[in-house]
């Protein structure tokens, strides 16, 4: 039964339009519910709207000292409350006010359930940016309470967990300060603490929350994410397998390729240079098809989003991997459903078929 839950909201903006609904969240019958709002930006002026709704016992406003990241600001949220669960919620979603309600409903219903993923809803994606993000796949586990019964691990836009289930697990501040990467780190761990055991979805506990950047075009999203994924893959290996060399990686081997060339054989200087453009190419075709599947006529601003997003967040990869000497990372893709696979090799797609095809046409041509 849930009987104390602590809902944890880390914020650098504190926005009180966002803010206040959450703390004026209905609170379940027999249920004692305490809000930490953490601060990571030390220099903000909070609201006095906010102010006065902060209080000793139900709510509380924490305002680090530094900026400290996504993963240490929620450690700071976690270790202040001693709630028997923990609801995190990030500090831009819109929000019914039964949230909660909806929550112990579930608890008290699956008392053996460790955690429940949340339901988050972006709006409609109407540019072609918006459709790119969604195509790639990006924000796919936003909504993954609407399509699976339980999964490894969830947005922490709208999550809770049992916080016996927790133990001394907290969020790895190796990832980047931003995000990307920490949460699925944690709940890796977290489940495997757990004998494995998935989180329970309940798509009943909805949010609503809006585009990064206003739905503009921005792709330091991407290549944090990659930089996580770096992370990712040296931290926790068995979720790993090998795979064909991304675009990045494809073009910083053939550029170890020109300077060697370059010193030893200069007659292949020009078709190495002709790879590194085919390769670019290559990429921007693939995308097409990848994205024929959810748009039957991708406009160009939508191929060149999602290879850009693509080659972004494989250069976040590549590039973590070089500065902090991951090598085994190099070639080697991530398994984000926690699944460990027998198979540790390339598992092919239409997007990595006609990526072989087209570069296996490019070297024949080269060669002939």
């Amino acid at each position: 039964m849930l009987r104390s839950i602590d809902v944890i909201v880390p914020s650098f903006r504190v926005q009180k339009e966002y803010i206040l609904p959450i703390i004026q969240l209905m609170r379940p019958e027999g249920v004692t519910v305490r809000f930490y709002i953490i601060v990571d930006n030390p220099a903000i002026s909070i609201n006095e709207e906010l102010l006065q709704a902060v209080d000793e016992n139900e709510v509380h406003l924490i305002i680090n000292e530094r900026n400290l990241g996504a993963s240490l600001t929620r450690n700071k949220g976690i270790d202040s409350g001693s709630g028997d669960w923990i609801l995190f919620l990030d500090d831009d979603i819109k929000i019914e006010p039964n949230l909660l309600c909806i929550y112990q409903d579930a608890v008290n219903r699956n008392p053996e359930e460790i955690g429940f993923i949340g339901l988050v809803t972006l709006p409609p994606a109407d540019s072609a940016f918006t459709k790119a993000t969604m195509a790639s796949g990006s924000a796919d586990v936003f909504s993954i309470a609407s399509v699976k019964d339980s999964y490894t691990w969830g947005a922490t836009a709208n999550i809770a967990i049992k916080r016996e289930a927790l133990g001394p697990i907290r969020f790895n501040e190796a990832y980047p300060k931003g995000g990307g990467g920490e949460d699925v780190d944690f709940f890796l761990r977290f489940r495997a603490r757990n004998n494995f055991k998935n989180l329970k979805t309940l798509a009943k506990a909805q949010v609503w929350h809006p585009w990064w950047n206003n739905g503009e075009p921005d792709f330091k999203r991407s290549y944090r994410y990659g930089n996580g994924a770096a992370f990712l893959m040296h931290l926790h290996p068995q979720y790993t397998r090998y795979d064909f060399p991304t675009t990045p990686e494809s073009l910083f081997f053939l550029l170890i390729a020109l300077v060697v060339s370059g010193v030893f054989f200069p007659e292949y200087l020009d078709r190495i240079g002709v790879l590194i453009l085919g390769v670019i190419f290559i990429e921007a075709v693939a995308s097409y098809f990848y994205l024929w599947r959810s748009y039957r006529k991708p406009s160009i601003a939508m191929i060149y989003y999602l290879a850009t997003m693509k080659i972004y967040y494989d250069s976040g990869v590549l590039l973590k991997n070089l500065s902090q000497g991951f090598w085994t990372g190099l070639c080697r893709h991530f398994n984000y459903s926690g699944v460990r696979k027998k198979n540790h090799f390339i598992q092919f797609n239409r997007y990595k078929f006609v990526k072989l095809i087209l570069f296996v046409i490019l070297v024949i041509c080269l060669i002939w």
